[in-house]
């Protein structure tokens, strides 16, 4: 998200609106569409991420835990 999109986010925040902000594969975008089709309004925001980042957080917490066993 660019320094804009939060900045437009802080002001639909500040004028008393809630926002869910949904981080997730684009292939998912129809299903969470679907599932918060009831929503006022929707806005799509492209991220660039590594996706094997987390994964990898996640074996370097199992060794940690498996090391102290």
């Amino acid at each position: 998200m660019t320094r804009a999109d939060l900045q437009d986010l802080g002001e639909l925040l500040d004028s008393g609106f809630a926002a869910l902000i949904v981080v997730a594969a684009a292939g998912l975008r129809g299903a969470i569409e679907r599932a918060i089709g009831h929503a006022a309004t929707i806005a799509v925001r492209p991220v660039a991420a590594d996706e094997e980042r987390p994964v990898r957080a996640l074996d370097e917490v199992r060794a940690a835990i498996t090391a102290t066993g």
